[in-house]
């Protein structure tokens, strides 16, 4: 069909191109496809367990975190150990994303472990809302009960957890 197509606009182009001309160069032709370039960086980043509205006194057994960047769409994972919770107030957070999410775009994190927490949990999640750099944590405390933010009452001294999350960041 290609072919069929390309000869036929031959025809065409030698009769309006006349005597003398090369009917071939006259074809328009295809603009060459490109695969765009996609950066993929990666690095290390400190997540910390705090709160929205004030975070301090933290004192950390372990605090990892690691990413992936693949154009505009990052991969994070944390791995946290309190020792010490120190003062939480607010909702709480796993703050320090290394990147900020792009506006318009909330994602949700998945949480493998959350052990030790100050109170009974059913289900942990978190969501990036648009435009932050951080995760609000999310949990069910019974089967019976929808999903609420979680605060400084849900966390004690020796909580752990692991999470990881996908979302989509802005710019450079």
């Amino acid at each position: 069909m290609t072919q069929t197509l390309r000869l036929s606009a031959l025809l065409v182009a030698g009769a309006l191109c006349g005597v003398g001309c090369d009917a071939a160069a006259a074809l328009p032709t295809a603009p060459t496809p490109t695969t765009p370039s996609v950066v993929q960086t990666e690095g290390r980043w400190t997540p910390v367990l705090g709160g929205h509205d004030g975070t301090s006194g933290q004192v950390y057994k372990s605090q990892h975190g690691e990413w992936v960047r693949t154009g505009n769409l990052v991969f994070a994972s944390a791995t946290i150990t309190l020792a010490q919770k120190g003062t939480i107030v607010g909702t709480l957070e796993i703050q320090g994303l290394p990147f900020r999410s792009a506006p318009m775009h909330d994602s949700a994190c998945v949480f493998g472990d959350f052990d030790s927490a100050g109170s009974p949990q059913v289900w942990v999640s978190g969501i990036i809302f648009s435009g932050v750099a951080y995760v609000e944590l999310r949990h069910r405390d019974s089967p019976m009960h929808n999903m609420s933010s979680m605060d400084t009452h849900d966390v004690a001294d020796t909580t752990a957890l692991e999470m990881a999350c996908t979302y989509i960041t802005a710019g450079p």
